[in-house]
């Protein structure tokens, strides 16, 4: 068992005993830590938590709001973006836990995000549903009784425009640079199948929040 992750420590700040230490291991393990190291990363457990989160999130909206499902689907993304999920992870205190390797110069909120998603992943992985939704409702807390994090991104207000204006919005990856643990994403917007904006950022998100925001400075100039 790999004992550079607290896990103790860990377990006392998120609530939640693991049964299985490998768990809170393979969560607080980067791909760039993992491929120095010749172990496996936290992005399969990442993906897993970020369906498991979404879920949760749409479950609290649907109970406490009546809105449109169109509002339900902002409010969520609101949620469940970068800037809410680091700054849960940074409240906690989770990211002097985490393992990175030496070519990860900054731990990102992109990458903190990352994190949050992979915990929810291996506390649902080891003891289901309902300590993975303790843990999230616990978490985020805040920002799901407000109904959106307290820094809209721009994609967010983006696809708000789009609902008001009537015009439709399609994110497309249209490049991928720089080795696996490291890499360097280019996005582009398209706002009624015209490309309006393009960015690059260490991961897909936060290039589509960059091009989001190059889209509206467009769309509000005219």
């Amino acid at each position: 068992m790999n004992t550079l992750v607290n896990i103790n420590e860990i377990e006392r700040i998120i609530g939640y005993s693991f049964v299985s230490k490998e768990y809170p291991i393979l969560a607080f393990t980067h791909s760039s830590f993992a491929n120095e190291n010749g172990c496996q990363s936290n992005e399969r457990v990442e993906f897993l938590g970020d369906s498991i989160l979404n879920f949760i999130v749409a479950e609290a909206l649907f109970s406490k709001s009546s809105a449109s499902e169109g509002k339900l689907s902002r409010t969520r993304s609101n949620i469940v973006s970068e800037a809410p999920l680091a700054s849960a992870v940074k409240a906690l205190g989770l990211e002097r836990y985490l393992l990175i390797g030496r070519s990860l110069v900054t731990v990102t909120d992109a990458v903190m995000a990352d994190l949050f998603e992979a915990v929810v992943g291996a506390i649902y992985l080891d003891g289901g549903m309902e300590p993975a939704r303790k843990f999230v409702l616990s978490a985020l807390s805040d920002v799901i009784s407000s109904g959106r994090s307290a820094r809209m991104d721009y994609k967010s207000m983006l696809y708000e425009l789009s609902q008001e204006q009537r015009f439709d919005v399609e994110f497309v990856e249209v490049g991928k640079d720089g080795p696996d643990h490291n890499p360097t994403f280019t996005c582009a917007v398209l706002v009624d199948g015209k490309e309006l904006g393009r960015a690059n950022a260490g991961s897909k998100k936060s290039a589509e929040t960059a091009a989001a925001g190059i889209a509206l400075g467009v769309l509000r100039s005219k």
